[in-house]
């Protein structure tokens, strides 16, 4: 079990990084959970796009062919957005594109106004902390620590004091049904594993949620109550939630359905 006084007091992964089991990617990774500004909850009840999307071109190196192509897409304040389309049309690759985690080829993003790519270095690190969370298809949750470090990894990003991680990691655990805060992730259920997952994605309440396929790596009966968990979670922070999927069958759970084949994002040669 991962010393608590320890990972907080480094404020750094550099004892995590040291780990068996802990790729440094999922640590990287851990930079796009979300962080409170100034400790308050961005106010969710402007009119203003949470994301905007113009003429978003990505072609990966040395390829002939776009894997994202989309013209304009706006999401607004706490919307629900499921975008569906083929295994390897682009889905994740638009949602690295959104979170700043890739740089496209050629158009915007931006997220809350701020043109995400016109960022560099820790502000972009900063802006992502802030505004944007996610939820992995695999979860990448930290192995080797506890339920409720993996919590504390999260608000390390945040300006929130440290004396209130611990109670804001109980409150969201309490809500999303997890009693067992010390318990070591690996040995979680996969139902409880999402839960996590869902939990450190929502810990800082940010301005939109990106859902990778989230629920892939789960058992049919897994699924429902895993997708009632992620937008009751968003519902309660106000968040909006843009989930990609080639599971057609969650399309009737979404206010807003958009084929990424009708945004130009499906593979296309120039």
């Amino acid at each position: 079990m991962g010393n608590l006084k320890e990972f907080h007091r480094t404020n750094t992964f550099e004892k995590a990084w040291q780990r068996p089991g802990v790729p440094i990617s999922i640590l990287a990774d851990l930079v796009i959970v979300p962080s409170y500004d100034s400790g308050q909850i961005v106010n969710m009840q402007s009119t203003q796009p949470v994301v905007e999307l113009k003429a978003l071109r990505y072609r990966y190196p040395r390829s002939e062919h776009l894997a994202v192509s989309v013209e304009a897409v706006c999401i607004e304040p706490a919307e629900q957005l499921v975008l569906t389309g083929h295994s390897g049309c682009g889905k994740s690759t638009l949602l690295h594109l959104i979170a700043g985690l890739m740089d496209p080829t050629s158009g915007t993003v931006k997220v809350r106004g701020t043109d995400v790519h016109a960022l560099r270095g820790s502000k972009r690190d900063r802006f992502r902390g802030q505004h944007i969370g996610m939820v992995f298809q695999t979860f990448q949750l930290l192995h080797g620590f506890t339920v409720i470090e993996n919590i504390f990894a999260s608000l390390m990003f945040s300006e929130l004091s440290p004396s209130a991680h611990r109670d804001r990691a109980m409150g969201l655990l309490e809500t999303l049904g997890i009693d067992t805060p010390d318990a070591l992730v690996q040995d979680l259920s996969i139902g409880q594993q999402q839960r996590v997952a869902v939990a450190r994605a929502v810990a800082c309440s940010p301005s939109v949620v990106l859902a990778d396929e989230p629920t892939a790596a789960l058992d049919p009966e897994f699924s429902i109550a895993a997708m009632d968990l992620l937008q009751e979670a968003c519902r309660s922070i106000g968040a909006a939630l843009i989930c990609v999927t080639h599971d057609t069958a969650l399309i009737e759970r979404f206010g807003r359905h958009e084929r990424l084949s009708h945004l130009g994002l499906e593979r296309s040669q120039v």
